[in-house]
């Protein structure tokens, strides 16, 4: 047995750091979902769980409005819309990209969803697309089954 202790040299120890390097710049990119998105996941998660809250908790149905100019979601009541200021809004970060499917058309062309007092929705889906990630989320809203779907007033131009 050799006594003498085998100690890596600093050069050994600097091709070590940056292979590490190399591959952690080639997989942290490749990871599913960048803390950002998440975290605008969850704020679009907590905006619609708060306007369902707040639909419930009223009494009064709500209208949630994806409104492109503004790259923003806007909640509105429906008994005052479209004469009163929003609620409350979420805006959408520049990257993102918003898709409907389902969901209602406004007047004014833009797509809206109402959540009912009593917790139901009007149906439809939204998806978020990150077009500089290439990864998007789907959220469903079923159809509730609560008859005809009252449309908000027509929309000034």
């Amino acid at each position: 047995m050799n006594k003498k202790a085998k100690a890596l040299t600093l050069f050994e120890v600097l091709v070590v750091l940056v292979l590490l390097g190399m591959l952690a710049a080639v997989v942290l990119p490749r990871l599913p979902v960048p803390w950002g998105e998440r975290d605008f996941r969850v704020r679009v998660m907590r905006f619609l769980l708060r306007a369902e809250v707040r639909a419930v908790s009223s009494g009064r149905n709500l209208l949630v409005v994806v409104d492109p100019r503004r790259r923003a979601l806007l909640l509105f009541p429906t008994d005052r819309f479209p004469d009163s200021r929003p609620l409350s809004g979420l805006n959408i970060p520049e990257e993102i990209e918003v898709r409907e499917r389902g969901l209602l058309e406004l007047p004014d062309g833009r797509p809206a969803l109402i959540i009912w007092a009593e917790g139901f929705s009007s149906g439809g889906e939204l998806e978020f697309v990150n077009r500089e990630r290439q990864t998007s989320f789907v959220l469903y809203f079923p159809l509730s089954q609560m008859g005809p779907l009252p449309m908000p007033p027509t929309v000034p131009r």
